[in-house]
């Protein structure tokens, strides 16, 4: 995204730019497959503690939303040379857990603001913001490179709605 300018009193600076963690792209440079997955990871303890007062604040959220907004807009014609549509834009958290079984990964459901029109005829699959509890150790222990298998099967989470 671009810098922001802000003016408090008589001071005039530019905030630096926002930033994704990370953008998973699947199916890359083949029009109406190529899928953008803006994941945002966050270490909450809602992984640990299943409590709500542990989930992220409204920020994250709109935050997550204008990264979406932007790719949106701009960048996806750019970066693939053709317009990713808007219904193949995808938001996630990505919070950490500990699993005891052999599950690296469960869905846990949605989170989105009521700054955008959720259901209108307006509204993008990108307002909803996917949680996806991911167990860092096992990846760390299983860790390769580019692991197709796990990039598929978060992908299909994401898209699916943890269906």
């Amino acid at each position: 995204m671009e810098n922001i300018d802000v003016c408090l009193s008589r001071f005039e600076f530019k905030q630096s730019a926002l930033r994704p963690d990370t953008i998973m792209i699947t199916e890359r440079g083949k029009q109406n497959r190529q899928r953008i997955f803006i994941l945002d990871s966050k270490y909450y303890k809602y992984g640990e503690s299943h409590s709500f007062g542990d989930l992220l604040a409204s920020g994250s959220i709109v935050k997550q939303i204008a990264y979406a907004q932007f790719i949106d807009r701009k960048e996806s014609e750019q970066a693939a040379g053709f317009k990713v549509k808007s219904e193949h834009i995808y938001n996630a958290f990505i919070l950490p857990f500990d699993s005891n079984e052999s599950d690296r990964m469960k869905y846990v459901g949605y989170a989105s603001s009521d700054y955008v029109d959720l259901f209108g005829t307006e509204a993008k699959e990108y307002y909803h913001i996917h949680g996806i509890l991911l167990d860092v150790k096992s990846l760390m222990y299983e860790h390769n490179a580019h692991d197709d298998t796990s990039i598929a099967e978060l992908s299909k989470m994401i898209e699916n709605g943890g269906v």
